[in-house]
């Protein structure tokens, strides 16, 4: 049973850092006229992204020993 979960979590892990990722590549966007750059960055997009990061760290921190174990 802690196999399962073990499993489970490093699953969820790599899912929270695939959202993560695309949360965190979203939250800024430019535009370039010539010379000219805009840039503009959503600071909760990117708080948001850091902390699906850490669940993914969590996630995979605990999820790798249960997996392990015997």
């Amino acid at each position: 049973m802690k196999k399962i979960i073990g499993i489970l979590l490093i699953v969820g892990s790599i899912v929270f850092g695939y959202f993560g990722y695309k949360q965190f590549s979203d939250s800024s966007k430019s535009l370039e006229i010539g010379k000219l750059e805009l840039k503009a960055q959503d600071s909760e997009k990117k708080n948001q992204a850091y902390l699906l990061f850490a669940g993914s760290a969590i996630c995979l921190l605990i999820g790798i020993p249960l997996a392990v174990r015997k």
